[in-house]
């Protein structure tokens, strides 16, 4: 979703981290193919296929994306997408989501 993209890279910014965007699971890929990122910010529902299809290629293209791949979603009642999230033991925030314990997330995880 654009305006939450926008949000997420306004706010994170501000808090002096670098953000690159992509809205398609391709474009995303083709970033993290050249990039090594600290993390990868997904919804689980994507243009052009899912964040679980995004992880997954994350995952082709470096194994560190396994623990560094944090999902956003609205979907938590689809027992399918709570599964995969909890079988591959993922952080992930629902929407509406808490913008200062995200963050709070990432710079605490990214320390450790």
């Amino acid at each position: 979703e654009i305006d939450i993209v926008a949000i997420l890279r306004s706010g994170l910014s501000r808090s002096g981290v670098t953000v690159d965007s992509a809205c398609t699971v391709s474009d995303a890929v083709s970033l993290a193919s050249t990039i090594s990122y600290d993390f990868v910010l997904t919804d689980v529902k994507m243009p052009g296929g899912s964040g679980m299809d995004l992880y997954k290629q994350l995952c082709d293209v470096n194994p560190v994306y396994r623990r560094r791949t944090v999902f956003l979603t609205g979907d938590v009642s689809n027992p399918t997408t709570i599964k995969f999230l909890e079988k591959e033991g993922l952080m992930y925030f629902s929407k509406p989501f808490d913008f200062d314990l995200m963050e709070r997330y990432l710079k605490e995880t990214a320390l450790s």
